[in-house]
């Protein structure tokens, strides 16, 4: 079956063309990166809510 989305374990071919680093140094930094972005968020969401789904999500996840 052929993949629909990209697969996410490699790094995106997308460049920053105002990026003034190398793309070596651009994944240097990102493996020491501890952000994750979350897309679909309203506006209004609270950090709250966020842990509130997430200890959720872990607790589904060890049980």
């Amino acid at each position: 079956m052929a993949h629909v989305v990209e697969r996410l374990d490699h790094p995106s071919s997308y460049k920053d063309n105002h990026a003034r680093e190398s793309r070596e140094e651009r994944e240097a930094k990102l493996a020491d990166s501890k952000t994750l972005y979350v897309g679909n968020l309203s506006f209004y969401t609270t950090e709250a809510q966020i842990y509130e789904r997430e200890d959720r999500s872990y607790s589904r996840r060890t049980s």
